[in-house]
């Protein structure tokens, strides 16, 4: 037995994935978004999220309890080891 949808995609040329949108307006997305029609119809879904190690969490309660001075400092200087970490690998 077929589905309605099965029979709607076979009969009038309509997407299972985007009804009412014929396979050439699919296409035309696809283009546009310049992707492929696999991803446009079947997204891979959200990243899953990295763990954050305990080290490092261990580090930003550290942080958390140095004076307000003390941490401003800390964390300009770890931003600017970070800056210049992107700026090494954009060259690469």
């Amino acid at each position: 037995m077929r589905s309605g949808r099965r029979i709607l995609t076979e009969t009038r040329g309509l997407s299972p994935v985007f009804p009412g949108f014929p396979p050439e307006m699919i296409l035309r997305f696809a283009t546009a978004l310049e992707v492929s029609t696999d991803d446009l119809l079947q997204p891979a879904g959200p990243k899953p999220a990295r763990k954050t190690s305990r080290r490092v969490l261990r580090r930003l309660d550290s942080i958390e309890s140095l004076p307000p001075g003390q941490q401003s400092v800390l964390l300009k200087t770890i931003d600017t080891f970070l800056e210049n970490a992107d700026l090494k690998s954009a060259r690469r």
